[in-house]
């Protein structure tokens, strides 16, 4: 059977606030390293911004990690992100989720998710794309739904990756040169506290940290049902499953989708990218929402 999840990339209309998140404070002091970064969060909704630090994050990955100059970021530069910025305590085992689940699965999350994403090939290319990649647009989306939801966690890793990273903002030049980023990211320039909606998605939409442990086991990884993508068959020793296996819950869980900002729709409610621009994006992702 098929759910209808709803539309993934709406977010709410830009008068409307989220009561469980926090801007960060009111009259903080900001020093010249955060006035260079700007207003990254807008209460609770990521800025344009924001949106030029993680795509820029990952313009980096797909063209520096190898295979380099790849179209979008495939699952094993994931893997390797999230290895390199491991923190000491992760809420997801997010280099064994995309080691482990086939590509499928992560397909499914990105969709469910929202995440704009492509099918590509592998080195065989005579072969049909069915490696999932995540475009820049894609990734920033992922890097919202987590800052929001863990966002003093998630700031750990950004410092992290400020730090180790030549990062450009995406789309910006200065004098025709990209703009460099800072190297170091103040906590009071992302969220203060966590948020309930998309922590529900993420929880709903990943496997919990004992796939880390039972990823030697192939039965114990969840996977797809081929003749139905809208939703993955999971394994009923998984406590991912077990979480949500009530799927006529998933009425409410949908609308929680629809309330997740993301920082597209900020630029667009901003005029700066014209519905044909828009249209034409969509065009490229490869989504089945049958």
């Amino acid at each position: 059977m098929a759910y209808n999840y709803g539309d993934p990339l709406k977010s709410k209309p830009a008068d409307t606030q989220w009561d469980t998140i926090s801007s960060p404070n009111d009259n903080p002091e900001l020093s010249t390293v955060d006035q260079k970064w700007g207003l990254l969060f807008d209460k609770g909704s990521p800025t344009e911004r924001f949106g030029q630090f993680t795509r820029g994050i990952a313009n980096y990955i797909k063209d520096v990690y190898v295979p380099e100059k790849t179209l979008a970021i495939p699952p094993a530069k994931m893997a390797k992100f999230y290895a390199t910025y491991k923190l000491k305590n992760e809420n997801y085992p997010l280099g064994t989720i995309f080691q482990a689940l086939p590509h499928d699965h992560i397909s499914w999350i990105y969709r469910y998710l929202g995440c704009e994403y492509h099918l590509v090939q592998d080195e065989d290319l005579n072969k049909a794309p069915t490696i999932p990649a995540l475009t820049p647009f894609g990734f920033s989306r992922w890097m919202t739904l987590f800052v929001l939801a863990y966002p003093s966690e998630e700031s750990q890793r950004l410092d992290k990756v400020v730090l180790m990273m030549p990062i450009d903002a995406d789309g910006v030049l200065i004098e025709r040169k990209p703009e460099r980023l800072p190297k170091q990211l103040s906590r009071h320039l992302l969220p203060l506290k966590r948020s309930r909606e998309p922590r529900e998605l993420l929880k709903f939409a990943l496997p919990g940290k004992d796939l880390a442990t039972s990823s030697q086991t192939s039965s114990k990884i969840p996977i797809i049902n081929s003749k139905s993508s809208s939703s993955p068959t999971k394994h009923h020793d998984d406590p991912y499953s077990k979480e949500s296996s009530n799927l006529e819950n998933h009425s409410a869980k949908s609308s929680l989708r629809t309330h997740v900002p993301d920082e597209r729709h900020v630029h667009f409610r901003h005029g700066r990218q014209t519905n044909s621009t828009q249209q034409r994006r969509e065009k490229a992702v490869v989504h089945n929402t049958k």
